[in-house]
């Protein structure tokens, strides 16, 4: 879905269709990223914490 998001910016010829398209496109990038934490959880268990660190020190 993220990619035909960006295939779709450059013919937002209004700006309330461009916040539009952002707006699904980071609503998508948001569950990408819950669902990486949550893959990340299960399959590392109790030992996941300098995993996490990791991947959300990346984030800033």
């Amino acid at each position: 879905m993220l990619s035909i998001t960006l295939a779709v910016i450059p013919f937002c010829t209004l700006l309330r269709w461009l916040a539009v398209v952002l707006a699904i496109m980071g609503f998508f990038m948001g569950t990408i990223d819950t669902v990486a934490n949550i893959s990340m959880i299960q399959l590392y268990g109790m030992n996941v914490a300098p995993f996490l660190q990791l991947l959300c020190f990346f984030f800033l």
